[in-house]
Order: C-alpha cells, then sequence, then structure tokens
C-alpha cells in the first residue's frame, strides 16, 4: 500500500473515536455543589429591580445620588442577603443573550449603587459607612464571579474599578480606624479571590456542555482556537492587571496604617511586613512581590 493511503487511512481511523467520543459524550457537569442556600441567586433576584436611571458619572450633585440609591433599595436588599450568604455562580449559560446582557448592566449598576452610597455618605461625613459600602461593593465583585467563566470575571473586574473610583482618592484622609477595616477586608478578599485557572477550566466545561455538538469538535481539531486562545490571553493580561491593581490599593492603605501609627511613611514593604500586612503581595504576572513605591 502507498504511503499517501496509508497516511490517509490512518487519519480517518484515529480522527473516527475523535469524532464519536465529541458527538455523543455525555455532558459534563459544570462547577462545584451548589450551597444549599446559595447567595448568587440573591444576585439575579436584584437583576430585573435595578434602577438604570444613573446621574452622570462625575456629577457632584448629592441630591441625584440620594435618588439613584433610594431607586436601588429593593434591589440592594436581595444584594446584601446574597453578601450573607456563600456564593456559587448559577452557571446559567443558556441564558437568552437579552438574558444575559440584562444581568451584566444590572451587576455593573450594582457596583455603581455601592459606589453612590459611598459619595453620599462621605458628603455627610459619614466616613464607615462609606468605607463599609466600598468593602461590601468589592466583595459582591469578588462573589458575584465565584465558580464562573470568563465573561463572570470580566464584570466582577468592571465592578472592582467602578466601587474602587471613589474609594482610592480618600485613602489619605482615612483615620485609623477605617483604614484597618478596609486594610483586614482587602486582605480577607485578596486571599479568597478565585483563581484564574478555575475560570479557564469552568469555560471550557461550558463550551462543552453548551455549545453545540459539530461546534465544539470543530474547536477540538483546532478550528476557531486560536481565537479562543487569544481572547483568553487578552483576558489573563487585563485579570492580571486587575489583581495588581486591588494589591496596590492595599499597598496604600499599608502605607497609611504605617503613617498614622508611626508618623511617617512606609518606603519599602519591610516597613509593613509583617506589622500590617503578612507577607508581600505578590504580581501575578512576574511571581515577585508588587513594587513598593514610597
Amino acid at each position: 500500500m502507498q504511503p499517501k493511503r496509508i497516511a490517509i487511512l490512518g487519519s480517518i481511523l484515529v480522527g473516527i473515536p475523535l469524532i464519536l467520543s465529541v458527538l455523543w459524550a455525555p455532558q459534563r457537569s459544570v462547577g462545584i455543589p451548589y450551597p444549599a442556600n446559595n447567595g448568587y441567586e440573591d444576585f439575579l433576584r436584584a437583576v430585573p429591580l435595578v434602577s438604570k436611571s444613573i446621574p452622570e458619572l462625575h456629577s457632584t450633585n448629592v441630591t441625584e445620588w440620594q435618588s439613584f440609591i433610594t431607586s436601588n433599595r429593593v434591589a440592594m436588599t436581595h444584594v446584601r442577603a446574597g453578601l450573607g450568604k456563600s456564593c456559587l455562580s448559577s452557571n446559567r449559560y443558556d441564558f437568552k443573550t437579552t438574558d444575559l446582557i440584562s444581568m451584566i448592566g444590572a451587576f455593573k449598576y450594582i457596583g455603581h449603587t455601592f459606589r453612590a452610597e459611598a459619595i453620599v455618605a462621605l458628603h455627610e461625613d459619614r466616613t464607615n459607612d462609606a468605607v463599609a459600602a466600598t468593602m461590601e461593593g468589592m466583595r459582591f465583585a469578588n462573589e458575584s464571579s465565584r465558580g464562573g467563566v470568563i465573561i463572570e470575571a470580566s464584570l466582577a473586574m468592571a465592578v472592582e474599578k467602578i466601587v474602587l473610583e471613589r474609594f482610592t482618592p480618600t485613602i489619605a484622609d482615612l483615620d485609623q480606624g477605617n483604614t484597618a477595616f478596609a486594610l483586614s477586608n482587602l486582605l480577607k478578599l485578596d486571599e479568597s479571590a478565585p483563581a484564574i485557572e478555575g475560570f479557564f477550566e469552568r469555560e471550557e466545561q461550558v463550551r462543552h456542555q453548551f455549545a453545540d455538538r459539530w461546534q465544539y469538535l470543530l474547536y477540538r481539531v483546532g478550528v476557531g482556537r486560536k481565537t479562543i486562545r487569544d481572547n483568553e490571553d487578552r483576558f489573563r493580561k487585563a485579570f492580571q492587571q486587575s489583581v495588581v491593581k486591588r494589591k496596590k490599593v492595599v499597598i496604600r492603605l499599608a502605607k497609611r496604617m504605617h503613617e498614622l501609627t508611626h508618623g511617617k511613611p512606609a518606603a519599602s514593604w519591610s516597613d509593613v511586613v509583617p506589622e500590617f500586612v503578612p507577607a508581600p503581595l505578590i504580581d501575578p504576572s512576574t511571581e515577585r512581590p508588587v513594587r513598593f513605591t514610597p
């Protein structure tokens, strides 16, 4: 038999089992078992109740922000109920596109509501409440992505950015109690935040579970895989940058604690470790400590 025919026959013999394994493979379960009382379901209950009548983002009109908070009061009751429970994404990736868009938009507006609460509290000299609202917003970003896939992780990054935007400039004026509270919360969040590899693993599981079997077969043999990998590479970079930004907020809080405690700014990790931070925070892109800028 000619070598060319042997190669063709070999490809057929290898390809047929691959096709059969993909087309008739059992559906995979996605994620891990849900909590008995899943806080993520409370987040979803808030979605249709969220008001999108948000003031211009840089508005200084406190009355407008108060009105926005009031319009989302019921939705935020559900969100805060969810934050009091264990949370895990419901993995409803068979959503209609319109449902998914609604969820994404609503979660961002929830982030804006936490931000609005901080704005109003600062205006009314309720710094404790402003810090508490910010930390709740950060927890919401964290918990709303737990057990999810790339789209939920990307959404969590957007919510974090929204929540921290107003808080970060106030760190230099925080008292010791509020600084310690914020630092403790962000350190816990950094330690418990979902790892990036989990998002990639569930992305693959979901792609298999909900994609058309022929589409999945094409992905497995390489058609379209480059596009997916390019998207995942972009996500990895954005995720790592978001993590570093959060860690830099922790550094600013640690430096503030050092200044309030010792009367002078901290210049390096050795000034705040282990008194205020257990160990230097690691940059996931370099696997080295995040730069501690004086």
